[in-house]
């Protein structure tokens, strides 16, 4: 069986992506708000925290080498796969840790896989790893093949609201509130290399689900492709949010899953393995018509 491991800002739980083939692990990130830690579990109160985040600075932390040295001691083959290492010392975290398992264990194999994305980028190599071991891939040609994948992702997302940006000094007050009343979003993108740039700038709801379509249509043919929308403490507006992407350049099928999770609301566009993306729409107040499961706080 084949021991999946990641950090939380994957947006699973342990135990989600478990078959008779694979079985997940996920590491818990630290969130600092406010003077507090927030363990990014599946028990951490998103209200809560999402409150403390519009009013007070926020940090995080990756899991320690030692919590990744435990999760990879469990199997015998591990494939973990980690936030981008250009937003978190989570992958190398995850490297120290497999350089001290494989100094007491030298006969396990374990891969570490830099995602240069974070959310569902990382759901979409995660499910690519668990669909391989099904097909008895030897672990060599797993890993070459989740390369592969890695580098066909595409990850997009539009800010809303900059509280956090403008809260943690990335943002000056006054550029925060012009943005804020005229209604612009920034339309961003993660970059090959794992950076994050800005990508478009858009007015409104309407022009701002265009713009990303248009980045979908640049970057591929996205006819039938399948598209998963996830929520944060709003499950009546993924639906509508399908329906309000339902551009002509966008997939034509969309599909809700778990809600009322994430610290930071999204829209999340799963497009197939042979080419997979993700868009998402961020909102750190909570108060975003689309939303994501994904328990991760961006500062």
């Amino acid at each position: 069986m084949l021991n999946l491991v990641s950090d939380s800002s994957c947006d699973l739980i342990s135990g989600e992506l478990n078959s008779p083939y694979a079985r997940l692990t996920v590491a818990p990130m630290c969130l600092h708000v406010g003077g507090q830690d927030y363990l990014d579990t599946p028990e951490l109160d998103i209200p809560a925290l999402l409150s403390k985040l519009a009013h007070h600075r926020s940090s995080s932390a990756c899991p320690s080498p030692a919590a990744y040295a435990e999760a990879f001691e469990q199997g015998e083959e591990t494939v973990c796969v980690t936030i981008s290492s250009q937003l978190s010392g989570s992958y190398n975290a995850a490297m120290a840790a497999r350089d001290l398992v494989l100094a007491e264990h030298p006969e396990k194999k374990i891969f570490v896989l830099d995602s240069r994305a974070t959310s569902g980028a990382m759901i979409l190599l995660l499910r690519k790893a668990a669909e391989l071991a099904e097909q008895g891939l030897p672990f060599e040609d797993l890993c070459a093949e989740l390369q592969v994948c890695q580098k066909n992702t595409r990850l997009c997302f539009t800010l809303e609201h900059f509280d956090n940006l403008v809260n943690n000094g990335r943002m000056p007050p006054l550029a925060g509130t012009l943005l804020q009343t005229l209604g612009i979003r920034i339309v961003a993108e993660a970059t090959a290399e794992g950076t994050i740039r800005v990508a478009k700038k858009a007015r409104g709801e309407a022009h701002t689900a265009r713009a990303i379509a248009q980045l979908m249509s640049d970057a591929k043919d996205c006819t039938g492709s399948h598209v998963i929308i996830t929520h944060c403490q709003n499950p009546d507006s993924g639906p509508s949010a399908g329906k309000g992407c339902g551009d002509p350049t966008l997939p034509g099928s969309h599909q809700l899953l778990r809600h009322g999770q994430g610290t930071d609301p999204l829209l999340l566009i799963d497009f197939p393995l042979t080419f997979p993306a993700v868009l998402r729409t961020i909102d750190p107040r909570g108060k975003q018509t689309v939303a994501r499961k994904g328990r991760k706080a961006l500062p």
